[in-house]
């Protein structure tokens, strides 16, 4: 990546470029594709605050039946559309919906944090240690493209599709993306946020956070958990993030623990995708 690709002072990218080849071997068409659709379609929308972008789809907030059109154009531009802060009622319809125009749909449990999480996580990063031999490391603009394909791998490994890597390097958007190596110098756990949302909206210092899975042989140390807290603390030190939200599946009780020790919990929202299988590629894009 060129350092020319910058920031204006109003936390838009100062050049129009498409994604690089970030993880071509490791994402699948379908999702390469996707990414480049989401990112041509966030330089047309970035202006308006309905819209999101965390690098690898603009999305939605509080998508309701009267407000499905928004939701509908997405699909149709991206292939893929998704809407934080579904209510439980508007989730039931807005499914039925969906899926009666043909098009497929997934979800998630919404969790959130905002100052415990920020506090949990500062007492933690003060108090606790990764094991020992394991290192951690952070994107940056200088990163080398390997290490972008390699925490790009991790993530595939695991089912999770990260963002675009000019966001993960915090050229695109303010954003934070840390890793952990092993022994052998390896990455073997990943973890990511981003302040998404336009700088007019009322969730502009509330960080999407995420991507944290870690190899299965290196689990059970506490890895994810140091490096989620590490990635709040350092979201809110240096991009003044005051909240984060992520997704969770219902049967993922791993990600569901961790989320919890760091004060981020299930709220009563839900978050909404909706695919259309000639674009997405069918099944689910990212874990």
């Amino acid at each position: 990546m060129t350092t020319g690709y910058g920031m204006s002072s109003t936390g838009q990218s100062t050049e129009r470029r498409g994604p690089s080849p970030d993880d071509g071997e490791h994402a699948s068409p379908a999702q390469h594709d996707m990414r480049a659709r989401a990112y041509d379609l966030w330089l047309s929308v970035r202006s308006d605050p309905r819209f999101a972008y965390e690098g690898r789809l603009v999305t939605l907030d509080g998508t309701s039946p009267e407000t499905i059109d928004d939701l509908l154009f997405l699909v149709r531009e991206q292939g893929v559309a998704v809407s934080w802060y579904v209510r439980p009622d508007d989730e039931t319809v807005l499914t039925e919906k969906l899926r009666s125009m043909g098009y497929a749909t997934d979800r998630w449990d919404q969790y959130f944090g905002a100052a415990d999480a920020v506090q949990t996580s500062e007492d933690l990063c003060a108090e606790t240690a990764l094991p020992e031999g394991y290192k951690a490391g952070e994107v940056g603009a200088d990163t080398p493209d390997a290490t972008i394909a390699e925490f790009a791998g991790v993530g595939a490994e695991q089912g999770v599709m990260v963002p675009v890597d000019h966001v993960m390097r915090g050229q695109a958007r303010p954003a934070v993306a840390m890793y952990v190596t092993g022994p052998d110098g390896k990455i073997v756990a990943i973890a990511g946020s981003v302040l998404a949302h336009h700088r007019d909206s009322s969730l502009a210092t509330s960080a999407w956070w995420g991507m944290l899975c870690t190899h299965p042989a290196h689990r059970g140390k506490g890895l994810s958990k140091i490096l989620g807290a590490m990635t709040i603390q350092a979201m809110a030190a240096r991009h003044g993030a005051t909240s984060f939200y992520t997704g969770v599946r219902h049967d993922n009780p791993a990600s569901q623990t961790v989320c919890a020790r760091l004060g981020v919990h299930r709220t009563e929202y839900a978050v909404l995708m909706a695919l259309s299988p000639e674009l997405a590629g069918g099944g689910p894009l990212t874990r």
